[in-house]
């Protein structure tokens, strides 16, 4: 899930120090600043209330209601749709996925 933290601006933001303190609780944690708001963006998997202990432990107190959840942009494409896969015909091998033909 994407967060979208509003830090308040006392200090400089050490974001290789959040980064760092959240792959702790999710190795595949990201962390970035994004340049036209100042807001601090988080790609977790992580909850709000860990990610404000994080913030917390790098010397960013916020509140769990400065932490936006961001909906979701994933067109599924990647790992493709659910309506475009089907079961493997019968006598295919275990485990084998047949693509649906694009329309």
């Amino acid at each position: 899930m994407e967060l979208d933290i509003h830090l308040p601006l006392q200090q400089p933001i050490d974001v290789d120090r959040i980064e760092r303190l959240l792959l702790d609780s999710d190795p595949a944690g990201v962390v970035d600043l994004d340049p036209l708001t100042g807001h601090l963006r988080v790609s977790t998997c992580a909850g709000r209330d860990e990610v404000a202990l994080v913030l917390l432990a790098a010397g960013h107190p916020v509140e769990v209601s400065d932490i936006t959840i961001v909906p979701s942009v994933c067109c599924g494409g990647c790992s493709g749709c659910a309506g475009s896969v089907r079961p493997p015909p019968s006598g295919s091998q275990p485990g084998a996925i047949v693509r649906a033909p694009a329309p």
